[in-house]
């Protein structure tokens, strides 16, 4: 499993850790944090602020912290970018 964290980067500060078992899905649940957020949320109003950081894997079945990597995998407003695009594709039927 991946392990990830997401960057304030105003606040210089990450916040909870999350895992899943591949990267397309944490793109999906940064994504849908972003476009999902409630008004009046840091992640409406300044969704330029965040980043998803990959940091590592994890192995449950040995409890161990494997590759411990920090990696930049997107940012906010790339996350928005990519799903205006989505939108926009749909919409002509790409």
């Amino acid at each position: 499993m991946h392990i990830f964290t997401i960057y304030d980067t105003i606040a210089e500060r990450a916040g909870n850790l999350f895992m899943t078992n591949t990267m397309a899905e944490a793109e999906r649940q940064f994504k849908d944090a972003i476009i999902h957020a409630q008004d009046g949320s840091l992640f409406k109003t300044h969704p330029e602020s965040f980043e998803l950081y990959k940091i590592g894997k994890f192995d449950p079945s040995i409890p161990t912290i494997q590759d411990p990597d920090t990696q930049l995998i997107m940012k906010g407003k790339d996350a928005l970018s990519d799903i205006v695009s989505d939108t926009v594709n749909q919409a002509d039927g790409n």
